[in-house]
């Protein structure tokens, strides 16, 4: 499966979809959750997100996944955006928007097991060791690099 990750939309690019995700941090670790089995990339590692609904703005989206998938509800200003990445599919097209939040100490998480099954808060040099989602490294590069952070 060929997948192409840009950080400014390409030309004739055409989204399909606006997925929201969160970067969060504690310690300077970042949380990945596991996907479920069942799901699409099932048992693939990968930050907590998912689509924006209709007539819901980017912020609100990433808030409200996060409050889904970890249990985690946090007030808009304390999620700040971070990057939005052009993700093309031969056949598919969606844009990614990625908003950060850092916490002082990690927060109690409960998960939809229908979703995800685990959740760990990783250093990137270990998260890279994970059986990330397609594209999940890259991913994780572009938050790093957006955080002026080194992998190692």
């Amino acid at each position: 499966m060929t997948l192409k990750i840009h950080e400014k939309k390409p030309e004739r690019f055409i989204s399909q979809i606006t997925v929201v995700g969160c970067y969060c941090k504690c310690n300077g670790k970042v949380l990945l959750l596991k996907r479920s089995p069942q799901s699409y990339s099932g048992e693939k590692w990968c930050l907590p997100g998912g689509k924006r609904e209709e007539g819901e703005s980017r912020l609100d989206g990433a808030n409200r996944e996060l409050h889904e998938e970890c249990g985690i509800k946090l007030l808009p200003s304390h999620l700040s955006p971070l990057i939005t990445l052009y993700i093309e599919f031969p056949d598919y097209q969606y844009d990614f928007s990625i908003y950060h939040c850092v916490f002082k100490s990690e927060p109690e998480l409960h998960l939809d097991q229908r979703e995800h099954t685990e959740a760990k808060w990783v250093s990137h040099k270990e998260a890279f060791q994970f059986p990330l989602i397609h594209g999940g490294r890259k991913i994780l590069e572009y938050c790093l690099q957006k955080q002026g952070e080194s992998p190692m």
